[in-house]
């Protein structure tokens, strides 16, 4: 997805690679994971995140920012993107997955510290605007997408100080659908 604003900047909000837990559900066995709520991208998924930075990079005006999820198979996404267009990656929670139930311990996604050592891209002095509760209604995924939407599009978008030019937000399937809709209905 992208939209254009005001004619000169454009979010764009891209979804997470192909997971593992798609071809093998008990991948997290396998590897003698706990976290199986945090799969990692399949070779095919790995594939078509080189692709995405690969088309992000031709663009014009480039991308300036991305934002991501904390979870690795949007750090992962992000990462290939941040690779192709030498930028660094923010964490930003208000990206984090649509979760229906109580997040217990093992489901929480690793904090920026944690995901710095596996990718060195990471700004750990960017600070995540927004910070999800769960368990979340669809009605509370989309308040929380509507609160993302309106903090980028003030701070990033509208303002003079911050990010000039184009960004990206790497995130899952449902908050994607309602960032999507929440910046439609920003206009």
């Amino acid at each position: 997805y992208q939209r254009r604003v005001r004619g000169t900047q454009s979010v764009f909000v891209s979804r997470h690679g192909e997971r593992i837990d798609w071809s093998d559900p008990d991948w997290y066995k396998k590897i003698g994971s706990v976290r199986s709520e945090d799969p990692y991208l399949t070779e095919r998924g790995f594939t078509l995140a080189k692709e995405l930075g690969q088309f992000y990079a031709k663009l014009k005006p480039p991308i300036v920012a991305i934002f991501s999820s904390p979870f690795l198979r949007c750090m992962q996404t992000a990462n290939a993107v941040a690779e192709a267009l030498d930028l660094p990656i923010r964490v930003e929670y208000g990206l984090h997955e649509w979760w229906t139930i109580p997040q217990l311990e093992h489901h929480k996604p690793l904090s920026p510290e944690q995901l710095k050592e596996q990718f060195p891209r990471i700004d750990l002095t960017y600070t995540s605007k927004v910070m999800p509760t769960f368990p979340e209604s669809e009605l509370e995924l989309h308040y929380r997408a509507l609160k993302v939407a309106r903090i980028f599009g003030s701070e990033y978008i509208f303002s003079d100080k911050n990010i000039k030019g184009d960004f990206l937000l790497v995130t899952h399937a449902a908050p994607k659908i309602a960032l999507v809709r929440a910046f439609l209905l920003l206009g």
